[in-house]
């Protein structure tokens, strides 16, 4: 009961102290890209101990790096090509669309970690983590110049018959 007590205060505390915390909305246009990830995802961060990211901090994770290349792209190409006439909104919003398309593929293909194949197997190491199976996510070899082949290993058969 101290335990819950204690979270409690120090939640409400925190929110108390914190300054004011926006949602992703297109209306506020003093903050136009917004960075989400939940530093705290209970229950599973209190089960994993951190070894993973859980499906909500991987999923955002993801989300941001990739709106992030689509915010840099508009903004770049808003300098370079004009909107103030039709065809230069078009010519901006093709230029805009193929960098951003271009900067996927290569996250997606080369980068690899934080691409929707890294999130991806990072989802199968949380049903493992949550029963307590250690694994590793290969795309993390691209950290040593391996190939990242898109799968979980270091899971032994004994921890999956249980």
């Amino acid at each position: 009961m101290k335990r819950i007590y204690s979270l409690l205060c120090t939640t409400l505390l925190t929110c108390m102290i914190s300054p004011k915390i926006y949602g992703q909305d297109s209306t506020l246009v003093k903050y136009p890209y917004l960075i989400e990830f939940p530093i705290f995802d209970f229950p599973y961060n209190k089960h994993s101990s951190y070894e993973n990211p859980s499906m909500q901090q991987g999923l955002q994770l993801t989300k941001s790096l990739h709106a992030g290349n689509y915010y840099i792209n508009n903004r770049l190409w808003a300098n370079i090509i004009s909107t103030d006439t039709r065809s230069g909104r078009i010519w901006n919003r093709i230029a805009a669309n193929a960098s951003s398309g271009l900067v996927d593929l290569l996250l997606t293909y080369e980068v690899v970690v934080f691409s929707p194949q890294w999130q991806h197997e990072e989802f199968h190491r949380n049903g493992l983590s949550l029963q307590s199976i250690p694994s590793y996510n290969e795309t993390y070899n691209r950290f040593n110049g391996g190939q990242a082949n898109g799968s979980v290993s270091k899971v032994r058969d004994e921890d999956m018959i249980a």
